[in-house]
């Protein structure tokens, strides 16, 4: 996993109260060009998408097509060579290096007609530890999560996403609208399904008087866009604390959106972060001297099998076995000498009678 809900919430939400101007970037990665995309997508209202396009134009930048154009050497540069040359006004190359260059924000109302193409081709041509060197990019630091932290703290419990809205953001309702517009525009984007919003406010007398206010901004917020029947209120002796929202099985009417959010899930499960080649060269000799010893413990017990079954053999019954097979070839051996013997003596029968009639003949011719 790339970003627990946690970093996610984070991130986006440190994005949009900057973008907005709520708080002050302590680094300038915040105005690099595939961040401002994020308030550019705002502007061309696609609400839905926010999370989309750090995502989004990270990968694309780290393919290659950067602000300054296509790094050599780089995915986005074989993909040009396709074109020997000629990038026609609206192809996917002129896409992919528009949103490198300045964020989702160029590519208008046409977002619909080669986007997805767009993210299809990145998907298959990803590469973890550039994507993740970017994303490590706008991981808030311990400044900027104390930052965040006065105006939103967020955990994860138990499956359930908590966010701790903190006084100065309950009683600004600028700041108040601006967190739950972001939240519903990413909260699609999260493994969590279960969210809890909880109201931090020692002096309920103060947090009594402004339940009114808050609740018309965050709850109608919230059922505007996700239907009554997910939100629960919280209530503490008679006091809203807070909601649960419950967004199992739901989806966006958007397409482009659930388009996205399946890209993010396909990224967001696949992609390792943070590679350690120590750690995977020690794997892999953990799986040799694995299979080693497995070859080993096989060679043993083939081994063992092939001395069981010598010790089963009865070696004074082989030599019995052996002598009663010689007894029975010297038989036939001297029952084959003795025929053999015999056929002699008729051959030596029969010359002498035929040397004993060539007399005879000679005889009579004398």
């Amino acid at each position: 996993m790339i970003l627990s809900d946690k970093k996610l919430f984070s991130i986006i939400l440190y994005s949009a109260f900057v973008n907005h101007k709520y708080l002050t970037p302590v680094r300038d990665v915040w105005e690099e060009p595939w961040v401002i995309g994020i308030s550019a997508a705002l502007t061309l209202g696609l609400v839905g998408a926010i999370v989309a396009p750090i995502i989004v134009t990270a990968i694309i930048y780290a393919l290659g097509f950067a602000a300054g154009g296509v790094l050599a050497g780089s995915f986005a540069a074989w993909f040009m060579s396709l074109y020997e040359g000629t990038i026609a006004s609206g192809s996917l190359v002129s896409i992919l290096q528009s949103i490198g260059a300045a964020g989702l924000g160029v590519l208008g109302t046409s977002i619909s007609s080669g986007f997805g193409a767009a993210i299809g081709i990145i998907i298959g041509a990803i590469s973890g530890s550039e994507l993740t060197k970017y994303l490590s990019a706008i991981d808030l630091n311990s400044a900027e999560e104390q930052i965040l932290g006065k105006l939103v703290q967020i955990q994860e419990n138990n499956n359930t996403d908590l966010f701790i809205l903190m006084p100065a953001l309950l009683y600004n309702d600028t700041i108040l609208e601006c967190f739950f517009d972001t939240f519903i525009s990413s909260s699609l984007f999260a493994n969590s399904k279960l969210f809890r919003f909880y109201f931090k406010e020692t002096n309920l007398s103060k947090l009594k008087s402004e339940e009114e206010r808050v609740n018309h901004t965050a709850y109608n917020l919230l059922i505007g866009n996700f239907t009554e029947s997910r939100v629960k209120y919280i209530f503490h002796d008679n006091y809203l604390v807070g909601y649960d929202l419950n967004l199992t099985d739901f989806k966006s009417s958007n397409p482009m959106i659930n388009l996205l959010v399946e890209i993010w899930n396909v990224i967001n499960g696949n992609v390792v972060i943070n590679i350690d080649i120590n750690k995977i060269r020690d794997q892999i000799s953990d799986q040799i001297h694995k299979i080693n010893n497995q070859i080993n413990d096989q060679i043993h017990k083939i081994n063992n099998q092939i001395n069981n079954q010598i010790h089963k053999i009865d070696i004074n019954k082989v030599k019995a076995d052996i002598n009663k097979v010689g007894e029975k070839i010297n038989e036939q051996v001297s029952k084959a000498v003795s025929d053999i013997n015999k056929v002699g003596e008729k051959i030596n029968e029969q010359v002498s009678n035929a040397v004993s009639d060539v007399n005879k003949v000679g005889e009579k011719i004398n």
